[in-house]
């Protein structure tokens, strides 16, 4: 990391299958949780970036090292 950049990343975090394209269209990726309606297939299928079993999941993969 370069001297004044931060290591925030924005990501929106839904679960219903038309907010994915709500955070698309705001330039933003969508990781949705499975603790909702939606399936994991219905929510990679709406086009989901990453589709998570619960809140913990993406607080750890928010944790990790930005790719």
């Amino acid at each position: 990391m370069r001297s004044g950049e931060c290591g925030v990343r924005n990501v929106f975090s839904r679960r219903l299958a038309h907010d994915v394209q709500t955070a698309h269209q705001a330039g933003l990726p969508c990781w949705c949780v499975t603790t909702g309606t939606h399936t994991a297939e219905q929510l990679r299928a709406a086009g989901a970036d990453a589709v998570y079993a619960n809140l913990n999941e993406i607080a750890a993969a928010l944790a990790s090292p930005a790719t």
